[in-house]
């Protein structure tokens, strides 16, 4: 009885581990899709910075900023 219950907190502990390895690398996948969007998007922010000659391009650039963050 006590070798039964004992096999089952095993068993037990062996799935959470499994799934919890599984749910690690889904967050690490998420985190590196995000940093690559926040990158992509910071490259793309300074390349319109660079290219701010009068007023309206500021005011443009400002709002592609705003609708990033």
């Amino acid at each position: 009885m006590i070798l039964g219950l004992v096999f089952a907190l095993i068993v037990a502990a062996c799935q959470q581990q499994g799934s919890s390895t599984e749910s690690q690398a889904t967050m690490q996948q998420r985190a590196r899709d995000e940093y690559e969007h926040h990158k992509q998007a910071a490259i793309r922010i300074n390349e319109l910075a660079g290219r701010i000659q009068s007023e309206a391009d500021a005011g443009a650039s400002t709002r592609v900023s705003g609708s990033v963050f």
